[in-house]
Parts: structure tokens; C-alpha cells; sequence
């Protein structure tokens, strides 16, 4: 028989259970952390520093030097998970927030945490967690939440003009930036004319939009001139160090750093152009300029209907605009508020392999297995749905025969005059190939 020392069999163990860890977390994407409660020091594995671009050493050790990182609009909340799961309130720590990279760009990450050892008493030593990068999930449910909000302006608000001026409010909100402004070109004079303005209020940023009010500008001179030119988004990571913004001082007196714009064609030409601040230095965000672009896009298309259909009533022009702009891009469902399925566009049926006589009247259910249409969370799906809550995320639906389906959706409950959610809307794209690739 051979004897083992019980001290070098237990290294041993722990030694292969790291190297399991190792292997299984390489090229996961997911970073691994423990928080020393007691020292208030914290420890990241190298998948975590390769997560956000830091290299070995890069981030001090210390728990509020680790916190720093955390955008500081989602810093508060993220705490204060933490903060519950050390005092007992919660088993275990989920929330999603920003994280800052090694390049000064935020990454959006679905962090866990659980406490593992406590002392006899029930004091928490140590909390071990995960952060797991979920950017491009948050990127997608961003971008249909501000197609949902823009749909809703395009629907309300009458002339070019006042539309345009209407999309500040919720791209500002939306994207998470300070201020939006509204240039539109006088072709008489061939400049950039401020017309409308949104700025978080209360803050000394509200004299920047009110001095931009007051000045012109020349196809091809600041950021707005240049986006005239160009008729493209363009992107300013830092606008105090750019050379062709003249704005820049007042700029820096109300602590923007970034800017974004984008152009809103008319026909063959260059419209208006709606420009946004960012009080933070942010480097160019490809994906971002996208979501801006998919914006200008729904607006060109919506003043090219509004041209087109002048002799039309301004509401039912751009009701019937907003239509047509989804409808050929994703799939639309009308459910009843029990779940009852009212209409389909060729673009669900399409996605789902069904003829409309065969899904009309049917119940929602028939789009999910069988597992999840019988649990409680498809229940309470449908009972947030009749509260009036809206709901977006990335589902795994079932297409005829039993076919896979994976779906960016939202789900938006529609009102009747009484106030009652009288059906529900839902908006779609595939991204079957995305998530089985």
C-alpha cells in the first residue's frame, strides 16, 4: 500500500484544482477577483487585467483604488451590492455596471460575488466573484431601447425641425452624454445655425448651449461644419486639445471633453446635424458612431416621408413613417394582453417558419419550449408585461419544427384611453447566427 503525506496531497489538490481553473477560464472573457474584507485589499487574476487592457500590477491592491474604476454613475449602486452581501442581506452579489479599461473606455460587466470563508461568528473574510463582459449585449439592448424612444418622437412630434429638436432629450438619456445641440443649415446664408438645445439641468453647461446659440458656422469649421462637409458621423475624443473646434474654451469652462455628431439628410443633401457632449475624454467608439448613424438614418428617412407626404396631417405622416422604418427592418408581433397573438409582419413569420394561419390566435407560448412556457418565469414575463413595464433583452424562442431561435427583442405594452395595457408590441432582429456561431 502506498502512503500519501496528507500536507503535500492537499498542495498537490490545490495546485491542479488552479491549474483546472486556469485552463478553463483562458479565453473565457471572464475575469476572476477576491475582495480580502478584512485587509480591504483586493486580488485579480490575469484574465481579469487582460479583460480590461491592465497589465500585472497596473491597479493597486487596495479596495477603493479597485472601486475607482467603476464608472462613477453606476459606483453608488455597485457598493451598495456589495455592501448588502458582506452585512447578509443577499446570499450573493449580481448587478451589471462599468468598468474602466487600461484606454480609458468603459466596459459594461455582469459581476458576481459570493462570500466563501466566514469565522465562527458569521463574519465575512473573503468574497470571491467574477466579472464577465457583457458589453455587446449591453450595446444591442441600448440601441433598441433608443430606436424604441426615437420610434416614440417620430410618432408625437410634428415638423422637421421640432422632431429633430424632440431626439436630443432621449439620445442624451439613452447613450448616457450631457448635452445634444441642433444645427440646421441656412441655405440662404450657407452657415450652421443653433436652433434647439438639451443639457442636464443645473449644471454650468447650460451657458455652452446658450453661447452656441449665438454663433455660425461654415461648412467644414468646427465639429458641426466638418459633419456638413463630410456627411458622415464624426467623433472629437478630447474637443479642448482639437484644432478645428473653436468652441474649445467655453468648452472647457463647462467640462466637456468628447463630442459626437451626425448629419440628418434631406434628399441629396445635408440637412441639419445634431451634436453631443460628454463631460469625460473618451476615446472613438466604432459602435457608438453606429447606434448615431442607425439615428440619422431613421431621421433622414423619416424628413425624406414628411417631403414626400407634405399634403398629409404632420401625426399620421410620421405615425405611418415610423411604421414603415421598422417594419422593414424587424420582426413585429401584436399580442393581446393575455398573449394571444393579433397580428405578425412577414419579417416574424419569416423568422419563426410559420404561415400566418398557422400562428394567428395562438398563444405566445408556441414560440418557447416546453420547460420554460410552464415555469414561473414565463408567468411572470407576461404578469410585468400587463403592469405596463417594458421589457428588452436577448430570448431563445422555438421556430417551427423544433428550430433554435435567438432574438434581440423588446417588448412594449400599448395603453388604451383608460389607462389599461390593452395589447403588447414586440420588435425583434435574429441573432441565431451570432449566438451559434
Amino acid at each position: 500500500m502506498t502512503h500519501w503525506d496528507s500536507g503535500n496531497a492537499t498542495a498537490r489538490t490545490v495546485h491542479l484544482n488552479n491549474q483546472y481553473w486556469a485552463v478553463a477560464l483562458e479565453g473565457s472573457g471572464i475575469g476572476v477577483w477576491e475582495w480580502d474584507v478584512t485587509a480591504n485589499s483586493v486580488v485579480r487574476s490575469s484574465e481579469w487585467n487582460a479583460l480590461f487592457g491592465y497589465a500585472e500590477g497596473a491597479v493597486g491592491n487596495s479596495f477603493d483604488e479597485w472601486c475607482a474604476l467603476i464608472h462613477p454613475d453606476d459606483r453608488l449602486e455597485a457598493r451598495a451590492a456589495l455592501q448588502q452581501l458582506v452585512q447578509g442581506e443577499n446570499p450573493r452579489c449580481a448587478a451589471d455596471y462599468r468598468m474602466r479599461c487600461k484606454d480609458g473606455s468603459y466596459k459594461w460587466i455582469d459581476a458576481r460575488g459570493k462570500i466563501v470563508p466566514r469565522t465562527q461568528d458569521g463574519v465575512p473574510l473573503r468574497v470571491f466573484g467574477t466579472h464577465r463582459d457583457i458589453t455587446k449585449q449591453k450595446q444591442l439592448e441600448q440601441r433598441l431601447t433608443l430606436q424604441h424612444e426615437v420610434a416614440n418622437v417620430l410618432a408625437c412630434a410634428s415638423g422637421l425641425d421640432n422632431t429633430m429638436a424632440a431626439i436630443l432629450q432621449p439620445v442624451c438619456e439613452a447613450l448616457g452624454w450631457n448635452e445634444g445641440l441642433l444645427w440646421v443649415v441656412d441655405e440662404s446664408a450657407q452657415r450652421l445655425r443653433c436652433r434647439s438645445m438639451w443639457t442636464v439641468s443645473g449644471t454650468a453647461s447650460e451657458r455652452y448651449g446658450t453661447a452656441s446659440r449665438e454663433l455660425t458656422f461654415l461648412c467644414g469649421v468646427g465639429l458641426p461644419g466638418r459633419v456638413w462637409a463630410s456627411a458622415k458621423p464624426e467623433w472629437i475624443a478630447d474637443v479642448t486639445q482639437d484644432l478645428n473646434f473653436p468652441r474649445a474654451a467655453l468648452a472647457e469652462q463647462a467640462g466637456f471633453h468628447a463630442a459626437a455628431a451626425f448629419p440628418v439628410r434631406l434628399a441629396d443633401r445635408v440637412y441639419a446635424v445634431l451634436e453631443f457632449f460628454h463631460h469625460e475624454i473618451l476615446p472613438e467608439d466604432r459602435s457608438l458612431l453606429t447606434t448615431f448613424q442607425a439615428v440619422a438614418d431613421q431621421l433622414s428617412q423619416f424628413c425624406a416621408r414628411e417631403q414626400a407626404q407634405a399634403e398629409i396631417a404632420a401625426t399620421t405622416a410620421e405615425l405611418r413613417s415610423v411604421s414603415l422604418a421598422i417594419d422593414a427592418v424587424q420582426g413585429i408581433g401584436e399580442f393581446a394582453h393575455d398573449g394571444t397573438l393579433l397580428m405578425a409582419n412577414d419579417n416574424f413569420l419569416n423568422l419563426m417558419g410559420y404561415g400566418l394561419d398557422e400562428v394567428l390566435w395562438q398563444h405566445h407560448r408556441m414560440f418557447c419550449d416546453s420547460v420554460y412556457a410552464s415555469s414561473q418565469a414565463y408567468s411572470a414575463f407576461w404578469q410585468k408585461l400587463n403592469r405596463g413595464e417594458f421589457d428588452a433583452g436577448v430570448y431563445r424562442r422555438i421556430g417551427k419544427g423544433g428550430r433554435e431561435v435567438w432574438i434581440q427583442a423588446s417588448y412594449s405594452p400599448i395603453f388604451d384611453t383608460s389607462g389599461k395595457v390593452s395589447k403588447v408590441m414586440k420588435f425583434a432582429i435574429d441573432i441565431t447566427a451570432q449566438k451559434l456561431a
